[in-house]
């Protein structure tokens, strides 16, 4: 019995990883071929409704004209802008007022002033208070859409009834350190990937990206609005659809730029973040597990085999350390084992690369950071995700109000 239990053990931590890997490897790749034959069906969309672009904003002067001109660019016929400023103190608010007047006649943008710091799902819910339109498109302040982002979005959206919300593709701009690059090919060669096997498989993503999604005014309103008591309202939303029979897509041909971390520190401080809002949905959700159709349930049953995996290496690794000064460890992990992650990371690497915008811009020398990208991008999400379960059992999430930025230029 404890041999089967070994067993068992060591086939779950090797093949997990290799089984996730390809299935988005080939979801991809269909999603890729998927979407090629389809693009003529949408691109014949061309009655579109109107839309109210949300950007709510907490100490963004140095980012938010830079996103205000890419929005004013939209080739969408039929938009708002709402700015909401919550609570900034570095002159976020007087900047509002200026693009106002920069913009009149161009571009309709109103503006709300919060006088206290209550988190972005608050300043979202204060603008849907007063959108005029039944569509809502949720853009961070220092993202910069495409021109054609919103209507790539929007086509999927109106093409499919059932579709509650729908999310684009962010990419890298700010590349001038290291971190800053991994992070290029992290988004590049596995999170996108993720989402388009998601997508194509499932019908369905873990998450929209709160960065850039558009969000079904009749959906949210089921919701009662975005949950102001989750770190992170973008996966709570998303949940919250599933549990009422919407789905959730990703268009992975709506782009846009956006900044991220440089800094060790700051990037911990993102992706804690995100497995701490991650960690608080599946918690939630897991009670609420037969409500959900079979394919969420895989979906959250993923989510916590994640989990399961990260504890699996890790007391394999120190069981591993330990034994193998005082005896023989029950841990094998030869390497023909260690050849085929790295082939399953190259190939998902490559198969993001192929079937990328040439907007990503990936360079020969960012292909030497591919080794240091795999063992980047897998340490960090084992980290943070055991670290997220340590901050939900002592409940030391921050309520879902704003953190300071750590970003490049």
């Amino acid at each position: 019995m404890t041999d089967l239990i070994d067993l068992s053990f060591n086939l779950f931590e090797t093949f997990y990883p290799v089984v996730m890997s390809l299935f988005w490897i080939v979801g991809s790749l269909f999603y890729y071929f998927q979407t090629t034959k389809r693009q003529p069906d949408l691109a014949a969309i061309t009655d579109f409704p109107g839309v109210s672009v949300i950007v709510a904003a907490h100490d963004e002067f140095a980012t938010l004209a830079e996103t205000v001109a890419a929005i004013a660019n939209f080739d969408y016929q039929r938009y708002e802008l709402i700015l909401v400023d919550d609570c900034s103190d570095d002159g976020t608010p007087a900047l509002i007022e200026q693009l106002r007047e920069q913009y009149r006649g161009q571009l309709v943008i109103r503006a709300i002033l919060l006088h206290q710091n209550q988190g972005k799902a608050h300043a979202l819910n204060q603008a849907r208070a007063i959108a005029n339109y039944d569509y809502y498109y949720v853009i961070d302040a220092d993202s910069l859409p495409f021109p054609d982002s919103l209507t790539n979005l929007m086509r999927r959206l109106i093409s499919e009834p059932k579709l509650g919300a729908v999310t684009g593709n962010p990419i890298v701009r700010n590349r001038s350190t290291q971190l800053a690059r991994l992070q290029t090919l992290e988004y590049m060669g596995i999170i996108n990937n993720i989402k388009r096997s998601q997508d194509f498989w499932l019908g369905r993503i873990t998450t929209v990206f709160g960065v850039m999604v558009v969000y079904r005014k009749k959906a949210l309103q089921t919701l009662g609005g975005w949950n102001e008591r989750v770190m992170t309202e973008d996966i709570d939303a998303t949940w919250h659809l599933y549990r009422r029979a919407w789905r959730v897509g990703y268009q992975a041909d709506a782009y846009t730029y956006i900044l991220v971390p440089e800094s060790v520190r700051g990037l911990y401080r993102q992706r804690l973040r995100w497995a701490v809002g991650g960690l608080e949905v599946m918690q939630v959700n897991l009670r609420h597990f037969r409500r959900f159709s079979w394919v969420e349930q895989l979906m959250l049953g993923e989510m916590l085999l994640s989990h399961l995996w990260a504890w699996c290496f890790v007391i394999s690794t120190l069981q591993y350390l330990v034994m193998g000064w005082f005896g023989e460890s029950w841990v094998k992990l030869n390497g023909q084992i260690i050849l085929i992650y790295l082939l399953t990371g190259l190939l998902t690497f490559f198969i993001g690369k192929m079937t990328a915008r040439a907007t990503f811009k990936f360079s020969f020398s960012d292909s030497l950071l591919l080794p240091y990208y795999f063992f980047f991008y897998w340490v960090l999400n084992l980290i943070t995700a055991l670290a997220s379960e340590f901050v939900i059992v002592f409940g030391q999430t921050n309520q879902g109000r704003w953190q300071a930025s750590d970003r490049g230029k």
